[in-house]
This record gives structure tokens, C-alpha cells and sequence, in this order.
């Protein structure tokens, strides 16, 4: 069933599968979510660190006056959550999506948007970005970083200075259930089984291209990796598209069908997965 609260502070989307019952908890405030199967306690989770937008030269640019380009720290971001889609085609698998957005710098004219889009996988398949791809299984966690608009410094103007803005960081924490380890090729073992899949492209306006040299940056600490997203700067959207899944690749299970209404789907073991929203 479907449990729906008047002001929704967070969203869980639960998904029923043959062998464990994945769910996934995002937080409208902060952009903090959670992959788990018992407690969220017990899961993997991606905080949202900073975002810094950068001169040519690697510096931080628009981190003065009334509106931000730059901060330290999403905790009071607030982040809109929008509706459950059912049945999504990803590639070629099949995903329960919820996507969450917000406003940078200014709700009412901001310097941009930021929206994540998670995908719950309920049916098997590949995904990727064209260049780079994955298999994916029943239960693991597709999720993309968007950029929809940006307006870059052109210029922006601290004290006496003008800045002019080249690039995006986005810096992240995915902490897991055990040691992490940086396996190269753009994977990291999170512990737990898990494993954290990071394309070397990024989508700019469009077209795959490659990150700049040195990035994704992963800084291992303990069940703790701090990864840094450089983007070029664009003119329409920045994309790009991690995936949390089995480390081994042997988590495969029976694919998901739609039932009933729009907010459930039977798995093949005839358990449900709903779309819960609490406070």
C-alpha cells in the first residue's frame, strides 16, 4: 500500500525482491539518501558535500554577495521531491525513478538547478552513457547527476575582482557497510558486497566527453569515499551517471512486473513495492 503524509520531509521507495527487500530513502532536506534492506542504519548512503564553481585556473569563484555559486555544505538545501514513475526504461533494464531538484543560490532566481535522478532497477539489463556501460540487476541503484542550468560567472565580482567561471565541482560521501577501497577503472568496493561504479565521460550539452584529467577524485577513509565531479562548463546541461550495485555481479534475481495502480509493482516472489512518503 501507498502511505502518503501532507508535508513530506522524506520519500521511501521500497522495491520487493525474490531474496531481500530493497528500499531507498531520499531526504528533502540536505539531498542525503540511503540504499538499505533492513535499516537505513544498515545501508548505503550519498551526502552531498559542496559544490564549487571554478575559474580556468582552478580557484573558487562566486562565493561572495548575496547569491552563491559556491558553498560548503547542503545541509539546509532544500530539494523538491517529485511523484514515483513506474515501469522506466534505463537502457535496457527497467526502474522505479524519483527524481529530486533544486534551486541554487536563489529560489526565486537562482544560478541554477540541481536534480538527481535515482532508479530503482526492477528488471534487468544494461545501462550507460553510450561510451561506457553496465549490467545491471533487480535492486541495484542506477543514479544521475544533473545539471539542467547554470549561469557561470561572466563575470562575478568579489572586493575589486572579476571572476569568470570555467567549471562545476560537486563533491560527495558514499559511506558504506564496510572498508572501502579504490579498485581503479572507476570502481570502489563500499563494503557490504557493494560496489560504486563511476563512468570516466560526462555528458556536456549532449556530447560524452571526457572529465578532466585526475577526476572522478576518490579519497578513501575508512567505509567512507569522497568523490569529486568536475564538469566543463556548458551552456544547456551537464550530465553524468554513477551506479551502486553488487560488487561481484552475483546478485542477480527474477525480474518486476506492474500491477495494480501506478504507485505498486508485484516482484517474482509476489511481494509488493510501493512508494511511501514520511516524515
Amino acid at each position: 500500500m501507498v502511505r502518503v503524509a501532507e508535508t513530506a520531509a522524506a520519500m521511501l521507495l521500497v522495491l520487493g525482491a525474490a531474496r531481500a527487500e530493497k528500499q531507498l530513502k531520499i531526504m528533502g532536506q540536505s539531498g542525503k539518501f540511503t540504499l538499505y534492506e533492513a535499516t537505513p542504519d544498515d545501508g548505503i548512503t550519498v551526502t552531498m558535500d559542496a559544490l564549487s564553481e571554478l575559474d580556468a585556473e582552478g580557484n573558487e569563484v562566486g562565493s561572495g554577495g548575496a547569491v552563491k555559486h559556491s558553498f560548503n555544505s547542503f545541509a539546509t538545501q532544500s530539494f523538491t521531491i517529485a511523484e514515483k514513475e513506474s515501469g522506466v526504461a534505463i537502457g535496457t533494464a527497467t526502474a522505479d525513478r524519483v527524481n529530486f531538484t533544486a534551486n541554487i543560490g536563489s529560489e526565486t532566481d537562482p544560478v541554477g538547478k540541481l536534480k538527481v535522478e535515482t532508479y530503482l532497477i526492477t528488471e534487468n539489463g544494461t545501462v550507460g552513457n553510450g561510451d561506457e556501460s553496465w549490467e545491471v540487476v533487480e535492486g541495484d541503484l542506477k543514479w544521475n547527476i544533473v545539471f539542467p542550468q547554470w549561469k557561470f560567472c561572466n563575470p562575478c565580482t568579489k572586493g575589486g575582482t572579476q571572476e569568470t567561471g570555467n567549471s562545476l565541482d560537486l563533491t560527495i560521501t558514499v559511506s558504506g557497510q564496510g572498508a572501502a577501497s579504490d579498485k581503479g577503472s572507476g570502481k570502489v568496493s563500499i563494503g557490504g558486497g557493494k560496489a560504486l561504479n563511476l563512468a570516466s565521460k560526462v555528458s556536456i550539452d549532449g556530447t560524452n566527453v571526457d572529465m578532466p584529467e585526475g577526476y572522478p577524485k576518490t579519497t578513501v577513509q575508512g567505509s567512507k569515499t569522497m568523490i569529486t565531479f568536475r564538469f566543463p562548463k556548458f551552456s544547456e546541461s551537464a550530465v553524468y551517471d554513477p551506479t551502486i550495485g553488487a560488487e561481484g555481479g552475483d546478485d542477480a534475481q527474477g525480474g518486476a512486473t506492474t500491477t495494480g495502480g501506478a504507485d505498486s509493482i508485484t516482484g517474482s516472489g509476489g511481494t509488493t513495492a510501493a512508494l511511501a512518503t514520511t516524515t
